[in-house]
């Protein structure tokens, strides 16, 4: 059981040991964003309620250890997702309860192919069944 904390005090646990998974609950906006690239370690980050900007989760391209993203009730929007679209080193993005037009997260995939983007129910976008999508 950890005590609840603001997303900059974490700044202050990576110093006394690496995060490598972090879930967050409460409100995230650009400058938490700017505040978790500083876990260097991190492999896997859950939102459970994300605020951030496209320019915001862009910033998330920075964490060289990012394997696994993980949206709970996200608020989708085109720029949301093309924000996601810097995370190249990402292997899995998975949106639970996300209610949204399935358009923008095959662009997702097709942005990230060697990235998994699954959907709430469970399915995930396979590469290879995606068609070129005209901008």
């Amino acid at each position: 059981f950890l005590p609840y904390f603001q997303v900059e005090d974490l700044l202050h646990l990576a110093y006394l040991r690496p995060v490598i998974n972090l879930k967050i609950s409460s409100g995230v906006f650009d400058s938490s964003m700017a505040s978790i690239t500083e876990l260097v370690e991190l492999q896997t980050i859950t939102f459970a309620d994300v605020k951030a900007t496209d320019d915001g989760l862009q910033l998330l391209a920075r964490l060289p250890n990012l394997r696994e993203i993980v949206f709970l009730r996200p608020k989708l929007t085109p720029d949301f997702i093309s924000g996601l679209s810097e995370c190249k080193g990402v292997s899995v993005i998975e949106f639970r309860d996300a209610k949204m037009n399935e358009e923008p997260l095959k662009r997702l995939a097709m942005a990230l192919p060697m990235c998994r983007v699954y959907l709430s129910s469970g399915a995930w976008l396979p590469k290879s069944s995606l068609s070129p999508i005209k901008p």
